[in-house]
């Protein structure tokens, strides 16, 4: 029977469709018991916690077997990544520069591309936290930059601790994403709004809140 599933913090729909049965996330988001919950949210790798989605029944499918030969059945997986998207203040890209993505002491390196931005397929299962390190200079074996990594974990734009996770991640420091705007909360914002030429009062109303979303991309 169809049931409502609450997201909570941490989820993605890959994840959500794993523990309830389906190999493919598309057969929940394209269901047409979530059109409503499409046009809420048009990217399915982006979600919110306190999202409903609809968990329909699973559909079975029925195949011809031929007898006395080993029948192969292939199911498709659809992958998690991780994306990241690497300027600089004026926008241009940092391509070539090495990261690693390292969780739970996992290490995976890649290379930022072209158009400054970097791709990589998670583990199945893989954990929650971990750093993203950024190496200027390819031949140091210390990162330049080390960025703290929550997969899943990024709260609205309309809430404080969304509008600290945004700023923090665009290279503003708002100091810990703890729910509070404190001074380095409020100097993290200054930052942002001055940089993209806001009204800098360090108040992160309606204007910038959209100013966040346009420029994190959600």
């Amino acid at each position: 029977m169809a049931e409502q599933y609450t997201v909570v913090q941490g989820d993605t729909l890959p994840r959500i469709a794993k523990n309830h049965g389906f190999a493919n996330y598309k057969a929940i988001y394209e269901h047409e018991s979530n059109t409503d919950f499409r046009a809420q949210r048009d990217n399915p790798n982006i979600i919110f916690p306190g999202d409903v989605i609809t968990i329909p029944d699973p559909e079975p499918v029925f195949k011809a077997l031929t007898s006395a030969k080993i029948n192969v059945f292939k199911i498709k997986k659809y992958a998690e990544y991780f994306c990241a998207d690497f300027k600089d203040s004026e926008g241009n890209s940092w391509s070539g520069k090495r990261v690693i993505l390292s969780l739970d002491g996992v290490e995976t390196e890649s290379f930022v591309n072209d158009d400054g931005t970097i791709e990589i397929e998670l583990e199945e299962n893989s954990p929650e936290t971990g750093t993203l390190s950024l190496y200027f200079d390819d031949e140091s074996q210390e990162p330049s930059e080390i960025f703290d990594v929550s997969l899943g974990h990024l709260d609205p734009v309309d809430t404080v601790t969304g509008i600290q996770a945004r700023c923090r991640l665009l290279g503003f420091d708002c100091g810990n994403v703890d729910g509070n705007i404190a001074e380095k909360s409020t100097a993290g914002i200054k930052g942002f709004q001055a940089e993209h030429g806001l009204t800098i009062d360090g108040n992160a109303a309606a204007i910038t809140q959209a100013k966040l979303k346009e420029i994190y991309g959600c």
